[in-house]
């Protein structure tokens, strides 16, 4: 399979193992690149598919990150297979001293020798760095210019079953973590590895490692940043006594989330955080914030909403969800954590909540005060572009709105003798007929359409992506729609009436003039008896 421009996976998979070996061809002409070749028996398999790419006489050249027989006991047959005098093996010197012991015959290319370097076709080449201890003294990764491809040995391996060659999401870092937590010496040899790796080689697109899963550019950035934060080494020292390895979990925990609420610029990135640094101590499902607020009562703050805030009842804690109180000053508060299975906590998590909760305080008053702005200026934008009265847009929003190169319908509405209404039954009844007319036009259109309280009694609607037909009718139903108004609490006043002037905005014609046009068409409907509608292109 080809993973990127001339860079093919070769690799024989094992669907009984866990434990996949990846070989990898860059293809160079006759100056080819084969990395990692594998053990005895992936060989034949390997090299039978890099025969449907070039012939096998192009290898010219074939590296090993380190002396593993995994990637490195296949060398003897593959010196028997291929007869090419010239081939090379591509190695650092402490992986060659054990290399030797294959006694493949193959001479050596260190590339410590080399600038660190294999210069290949076209000005590509491949580049080397030393990431020592990762598993092995003379580790080495290496970096395909042309591609931006990193073959990443040991780093970046995972225990997968070979059904999926590519990673398909950020799930995939557990397939990495227990292989990391096994293989490599300790959270700083990593960390360091990880940093050298990323300051050798820009850019990586994409993680060719020598187990486990490609990883693709989308997810490369956060499975080095994952795999940073990682504790390993830990195995040795918990194998006698496993509370060792429980409270090297917890302690991690406690550092990262500290880590965390120092670094945390909002709520919502310490949730995050959260929910992927506590799965190490807990079987977490998900994590929810509960705030009695003086405002709005109980609000929930969880991912799925955004953390916007919705209504709801304080949570009760049960069997598989853990409910922990928010001390400190601010609204009642608490952190229900939702489990995938019933779990004791222990005293060393305990510690670790009551030591997080001042912090976690500071992080959901500034989400509280944030979103109280937040709230207060979307009052101030309403209350700039709205009607008090009757919650229309203004008129001043039609310039906001109203776009001189859009196409749409434009209906002037018009409460028949309104001022009657006001003269017989108060400006109260008055106000109360406005508000209800404006509800009835805006429910009777479209969600898209925008209707303004114009000035008066008068209001306006566009009805956008309309033709005269769609047009008229949609004036016909809000015409319809007040008509069937009731007014049971304002005595003698049994219905009123809107008469409606149409006329069509087309592409680039001023705005003002097509409201003109509507304007003296429900002036005709006017004067041929109100409660009708009537069209600019009408005689």
């Amino acid at each position: 399979m080809e993973i990127a421009p001339r860079v093919w996976w070769v690799g024989a998979v094992r669907p009984a193992e866990t434990f996949q070996c990846h070989a990898y061809l860059v293809e160079a002409g006759d100056q080819s690149v084969l990395i990692d070749p594998g053990s005895t028996e992936v060989i034949d398999d390997v090299l039978d598919k890099v025969r449907e790419i070039i012939p096998l006489e192009h290898i010219r050249w074939i590296v090993c990150h380190h002396s593993d027989p995994d990637i490195a006991a296949g060398l003897p047959l593959l010196r028997a297979r291929l007869q090419r005098p010239d081939i090379e093996l591509v190695t650092e010197w402490r992986a060659q001293t054990l290399l030797h012991h294959y006694n493949a015959g193959f001479p050596y290319y260190l590339v410590e020798d080399h600038d660190w370097q294999l210069p290949l076709d076209g000005g590509r080449a491949l580049r080397f760095v030393l990431t020592p201890y990762l598993h092995f003294p003379g580790a080495m990764c290496s970096w395909d210019s042309g591609t931006g491809v990193l073959f990443s040995s040991d780093i970046f391996g995972g225990f997968t079953d070979g059904s999926e060659l590519f990673a398909s999401d950020a799930s995939y870092f557990e397939a990495l973590r227990p292989f990391h937590e096994h293989y490599m010496p300790s959270r700083e040899i990593l960390g360091a590895g990880l940093a050298r790796l990323r300051r050798s080689f820009q850019p990586i697109t994409m993680i060719a490692p020598q187990h486990g899963c490609v990883i693709p550019e989308p997810l490369v950035d956060e499975m080095f940043d994952r795999l940073a934060e990682l504790e390993c080494g830990i195995f040795l020292i918990a194998r006698e006594d496993l509370d060792v390895a429980r409270l090297l979990r917890v302690s991690n925990a406690v550092r990262r989330m500290t880590e965390a609420l120092v670094l945390a610029h909002n709520l919502p990135e310490l949730a995050s955080i959260a929910q992927r640094v506590l799965p190490d101590v807990l079987p977490i499902e998900s994590i929810e914030v509960f705030a009695d607020t003086p405002k709005e009562g109980v609000l929930r703050f969880a991912g799925d909403d955004g953390f916007l805030g919705s209504p709801a009842e304080m949570p009760v804690e049960s069997a598989t969800s853990l409910v922990l109180a928010v001390g400190g000053e601010g609204p009642p508060a608490s952190v229900h954590i939702i489990l995938t299975e019933p779990t004791e906590i222990s005293q060393e998590m305990g510690e670790m909540f009551f030591r997080l909760a001042p912090a976690l305080r500071v992080a959901l008053n500034r989400h509280l005060e944030q979103r109280d702005m937040e709230h207060e200026q979307l009052e101030l934008r309403e209350s700039a572009t709205h009607d008090a009265l009757t919650g229309l847009l203004n008129r001043h929003a039609l310039t906001q709105f109203a776009r001189a190169e859009a196409r749409f319908g434009v209906l002037m509405v018009d409460i028949d003798h309104f001022k009657r209404v006001n003269d017989d039954f108060g400006h109260q009844a008055g106000d109360r007929v406005l508000h209800e007319v404006a509800t009835a036009c805006s429910r009777t259109v479209r969600t898209s359409d925008l209707v303004f309280r114009y000035g008066g009694e008068e209001m306006l609607a566009l009805v956008v992506n309309s033709d005269r037909a769609h047009t008229v009718a949609a004036a016909e139903r809000i015409r319809e729609a007040v008509a069937g108004l009731r007014f049971p609490d304002i005595p003698g006043l049994d219905t009123v009436t809107v008469s409606v002037g149409v006329a069509m905005h087309h592409p680039g014609q001023p705005v003002s003039e097509a409201i003109g046009d509507a304007d003296r068409s429900l002036y005709n409907a006017k004067q041929h008896g109100r409660n009708r509608v009537h069209a600019a292109w009408d005689s």
